[in-house]
């Protein structure tokens, strides 16, 4: 009886969502996760990513050198946009009022900004207490923390100060090293998002929410992080 040939394994296609950088992601944003204990909070972190990615993108569509980096930033302020648009009517059709959490996010961003160039810092967008600002300058409602009558003075001062520095550090550096740094900034970026996103489908409560994650936001999140390390290879290979 001729013996059973051993089944050969199935291959995985390479995966940018997988792996070491998403590891390191996660392990990165465990204390936000760990913070992370309602929708509110889910769509509170993820409208801070969105418009995150909407300014920096604005700001090297105007200085990047690179003719895909510049169309990369492009892409992502208008996807950023529309995605902050999405969840955001989605937050109001499901009764959903986004409430930031006391979370490490502000220093987790001044940690990833301190490795980028420095600059002067021009005047940028605020976030006050009660409201977050979207890229149409439109407010969106914001719950205060049961911890407190207002989102507490220091950490709104650590949020500002960090769009403050990833505007200042963007506009200081210049040609292939704005480049370089920016699209490092949008693999750390993408990368930390997509583990956010990850753990808000856990949060989900609302199939419709956990729906709109699963299908529309992640699947978009990934392929800006499967573009922004492209360009990492290619810009690093120069």
């Amino acid at each position: 009886m001729a013996p059973t040939p051993t089944p050969t394994p199935a291959m995985t296609p390479p995966d940018s969502t997988t792996g070491s950088p998403m590891d390191a992601a996660r392990a990165a944003v465990a204390p936000i996760v760990g913070a992370m204990t309602t929708e509110a909070h889910a769509m509170a972190l993820l409208h801070e990513a969105n418009v995150g990615e909407i300014e920096a993108g604005r700001r090297a569509e105007r200085q990047a050198t690179d003719t895909a980096v510049r169309a990369f930033a492009a892409r992502m302020v208008q996807e950023h946009t529309a995605l902050d648009q999405q969840t955001t009517a989605l937050a109001q059709r499901l009764n959903v009022t986004p409430m930031l959490p006391d979370s490490a996010l502000p220093q987790l961003q001044m940690r990833e900004l301190q490795a980028l160039p420095t600059g002067t810092a021009p005047s940028m967008m605020r976030t006050d207490s009660t409201t977050m600002r979207r890229p149409d300058s439109t407010a969106m409602p914001m719950t205060p923390r049961p911890d407190s009558t207002a989102m507490r003075t220091d950490s709104t001062m650590a949020r500002t100060d960090t769009t403050m520095r990833h505007a200042g550090m963007m506009h200081g550096a210049a040609g292939s090293s704005f480049d370089a740094a920016y699209v490092a900034q949008q693999v750390a970026a993408h990368a930390r998002t997509l583990a956010l996103v990850d753990a808000a489908i856990q949060r989900a409560q609302q199939a419709e929410l956990k729906t709109a994650l699963e299908t529309q936001v992640r699947p978009r999140v990934a392929e800006h992080l499967r573009m922004a390390q492209e360009l990492q290879t290619r810009i690093g290979a120069r």
